[in-house]
């Protein structure tokens, strides 16, 4: 891909994190969720995530929110090296990204499946 193509992605996956960090946030809220003394409680938590939408949702922000951060981690490390070291940066952010990734995906499932979803 392009430089331009993949800042033309950070900016829309800027912009959706904006929306989904709201929703995000709103379901411990009186917003749309149960209230925040309630939200943040361990049972509140459980019956939300028995909902199928709740792995949706997360795996969804957690894609978003690893594109978002690992490229601008990858800008910033190339900024710093001056491109000295491109193909050893790119391979580095991408193997973290990946167990980052992998790691995130399977807590927000094993939580699914735990609190008795799917």
């Amino acid at each position: 891909m392009k430089e331009s193509q993949l800042w033309f992605l950070q900016l829309i996956t800027g912009a959706l994190l904006v929306i989904l960090a709201f929703i995000h946030i709103s379901t411990f809220s009186t917003i749309i969720g149960t209230g925040y003394k309630t939200g943040l409680y361990y049972a509140s938590l459980v019956k939300r995530a028995q909902q199928p939408l709740y792995i949706v949702f997360y795996a969804l922000f957690l894609t978003i929110v690893m594109y978002h951060a690992n490229y601008g981690a990858r800008t910033l490390l190339l900024e710093l090296s001056g491109g000295k070291y491109k193909t050893l940066i790119n391979f580095g952010v991408l193997i973290v990204a990946m167990i980052t990734y992998l790691y995130g995906l399977y807590a927000a499932v094993m939580f699914y499946i735990n609190a008795g979803g799917g």
